[in-house]
């Protein structure tokens, strides 16, 4: 049986996540937002420490974010709170500092800010700036991804999933989670849900036509392990009809993309095609402007 994907390396440390990141919407009035600040708006000053932060509508600049960021977060702002935790954890800015970070990520979660839940949780489980406390991790981490923090509902997908980071594996916990996630059109998840109803993980039994359909929205969204496991089913008909053209189409989008699994089976299914389901099959992937790859490379 086998696991659907590697450890989740995009979440193994602190991340910043979706409620400090910047929003479309009109440019900041830094002036405005200045003038606010000094006259106490601790909002105003964690809008600018943000800014700052990010880099993207201002330029990038730390200590200047730190400028706003501090007296917000003493002033009690929860989001701004969060936001200097993470800084002092990281050592962004000012000289790092674990043990004050986490306890500023504190005092931000108890306030119910889902990044700095999850931080926090990260920080607990991984024992920076704190003691290890698995239990606590986790809980901490829960809190964020049922307020629909999909980094925090990944988090407890990849280490149910693969018993990552001293929790025992539980793949049960993990399909409810990935399930969140990939509700929320993450491919990681949709692909990770795919390969459990593959292999029967988690869920009651194998169940290929969920597998096909999770596979396929992640696929169309560029991930090539489900353009692989996509192509593989279709190319054995499980799930639903045999579909070797799409198949054909699948593989070798995933081969061109580094994909092991699916360089390693083009070259059976080349050998099957008629001439007319080869030429078919090209031209799908002329009209999507991609190329077959090469076969040479694949045989012995």
């Amino acid at each position: 049986m086998k696991k659907g994907s590697n450890l989740l390396s995009a979440l193994l440390g602190l991340l910043v996540l979706s409620s400090w990141a910047a929003t479309a919407g009109p440019a900041p009035d830094v002036a405005a937002l200045e003038a606010a600040s000094a006259a106490g708006d601790h909002e105003s000053g964690y809008q600018l420490g943000r800014l700052y932060f990010l880099g993207k509508e201002l330029p990038r600049d730390d200590a200047k974010a730190l400028q706003f960021l501090k007296p917000a977060a003493e002033g009690g702002h929860a989001r701004a709170q969060g936001l200097f935790g993470f800084m002092l954890a990281q050592g962004r800015g000012l000289p790092k500092d674990e043990r004050s970070g986490c306890d500023w990520l504190r005092k931000s979660a108890e306030q119910g800010i889902d990044t700095s839940q999850l931080n926090l949780g990260v920080m607990i489980l991984k024992g920076l700036g704190t003691t290890v406390d698995v239990q606590s991790g986790l809980d901490w981490i829960e809190k964020a991804a049922k307020q629909g923090n999909l980094d925090a509902q990944k988090r407890l997908a990849d280490h149910y999933f693969f018993g990552a980071g001293g929790v025992p594996e539980d793949k049960a916990k993990a399909a409810a989670w990935v399930r969140m996630a990939a509700e929320q059109e993450d491919p990681w998840a949709q692909h990770l849900l795919g390969n459990m109803y593959e292999w029967g993980q988690g869920i009651p039994s194998i169940n290929y036509p969920e597998a096909r359909g999770w596979y396929g929205k992640a696929a169309a969204q560029g991930n090539p392990r489900a353009m692989s496991a996509l192509g593989l089913l279709l190319m054995n008909g499980q799930g639903g009809e045999e579909d070797r053209i799409g198949a054909y189409y699948w593989l070798n989008v995933a081969a061109r993309r580094g994909e092991s699994s699916a360089r390693n089976a083009l070259p059976a299914l080349v050998a099957g095609l008629t001439d007319a389901q080869l030429a078919e099959g090209k031209r799908r992937l002329k009209e999507a402007g991609q190329a077959p790859a090469r076969m040479p490379s694949f045989l012995p």
